[in-house]
């Protein structure tokens, strides 16, 4: 009797023969390995022989395994969404606010004989260390679902998820328990404006934004911790009497400090398409999904007239592929269209190439320029001027903007 791996080497051991039971006993040596490090194909071949002394080989083949099916930590989910498992990420825990319940989802793989989804398991336990009452399920190929019902107490859920094998290999726990967390929570978050001033000379603007700044927290009630501000955003409603959209706010990091958290200050530059009186709002989430919409008894005058926002340049510079990207925002009363003019000169001042576009005033914008004069040539290495004129259709006002050198090498 031998026994050999799945390479062909020879496992050592010795036979034993059992006369009561007429059976043969092969002890290895040393055992294997039970971390799967020996996991794998074996054959062991008998050959017996009769007292003629004839002989015949018997092979038979099995799988050693011991180890655990593998989570998929990818497929990991809560309710749809990601559930993180890395206590060190920003967002850990995971946070929630659904009062109907949360389902957990794991998907696995097994290297050796498959994976067991009916002795696999997810279980959860609530702030007060309370097993979570629901219903396992699997789909019968390698996914389990854990789902609960309503969720009563606000805190952090403790979650584990074990996957067992048809050998049950990882039935008491394993390596591959995956444990983490997610927090339940309900409480909305809060946000305000500091600046500018209620009636303040900051609160009218001619064609230029005005800044908004204000703070935002998430208050930690009833020992439940917060799980942070994720999003504030600035709306309200304009002089038609329609609600705006809301603007997303920019974390100002540079004035809160690295050590507060994200949005505790923030800023957005205001900048309507309408002439008139705006009375501004904010809407502000937290990560859970929570939010609060909070008045500000804040009220910006625009006049809105053709114009150039900010400064115009061209992307890249130098030009070196053959393409120049000239950068621009224009409003214009009512978010009317714009006819906006492109001119390059050379350093003589001669006119190289001109287009004329059609331009929406909502964003920032770009008119590419190949680097070609009229004619579709390509022009030569140097520096080129650009100049961008705007005017509206049925209207004599016209606007010019004026940007920086363009240094093409073709």
């Amino acid at each position: 009797m031998s026994l050999r791996d799945s390479g062909g080497k020879e496992i050592k051991g010795k036979v034993t023969y059992d006369q009561a039971q007429s059976t043969l006993i092969f002890m290895l040596d040393s055992p294997l390995a039970s971390n799967g490090r020996d996991d794998g194909y074996y054959t062991i071949t008998i050959t017996p022989q009769d007292r003629a002394g004839n002989t015949a080989d018997v092979r038979y083949e099995f799988f050693y395994d011991t180890k655990p099916p593998k989570l998929s930590r990818a497929d990991i989910t809560i309710n749809d969404n990601p559930l993180i498992l890395d206590s060190s990420s920003e967002n850990y825990p995971t946070a929630i606010s659904s009062k109907t319940g949360v389902t957990i989802k794991a998907k696995m793989t097994d290297d050796g004989i498959g994976v067991d989804l009916t002795s696999s398991s997810i279980t959860i336990t609530d702030p007060k260390n309370n097993k979570v009452s629901g219903s396992l399920m699997q789909d019968g190929v390698d996914t389990i679902w854990f789902t609960t019902g309503l969720l009563t107490e606000e805190g952090r859920y403790k979650v584990e998820i074990n996957p067992v094998d048809l050998n049950q290999n990882g039935k008491n726990k394993s390596s591959e328990t995956i444990s983490t967390e997610f927090l339940f929570e309900l409480t909305k978050p809060e946000a305000s404006v500091t600046s500018p001033t209620i009636g303040s000379a900051g609160t009218e603007s001619e064609n230029k934004p005005i800044k908004i700044t204000g703070t935002a927290q998430d208050k930690s009630s009833n020992n439940v911790p917060a799980s942070g501000v994720a999003k504030v955003e600035v709306g309200g409603i304009g002089p038609d009497g329609k609600e705006l959209e809301w603007i997303e706010a920019i974390d100002d990091e540079k004035a809160r400090g690295a050590n507060q958290p994200k949005y505790s200050k923030w800023y957005v530059n205001f900048m309507p398409d309408q002439t008139g009186k705006y009375k501004i709002k904010l809407r502000v989430w937290d990560k859970a999904g929570n939010y609060g919409i909070y008045e500000t008894n804040l009220e910006l005058k625009f006049t809105v007239s053709l114009s150039f926002q900010d400064a115009v340049y061209c992307w890249p510079n130098p030009v070196t592929n053959g393409v120049a990207h000239i950068s621009f925002k224009v409003t214009s009363p009512s978010s009317q269209k714009v006819m906006v003019t492109l001119y390059v000169y050379d350093v003589s001042g001669d006119l190289v190439y001109e287009e004329t576009t059609e331009q929406s005033t909502k964003e920032r914008t770009f008119i590419p320029w190949e680097c070609r004069n009229m004619n579709g040539e390509k022009v030569a290495t140097g520096i080129y001027v650009y100049r961008l004129k705007a005017e509206l259709p049925n209207d004599d006002k016209v606007v010019y903007k004026i940007g920086k050198p363009i240094i093409v090498k073709n």
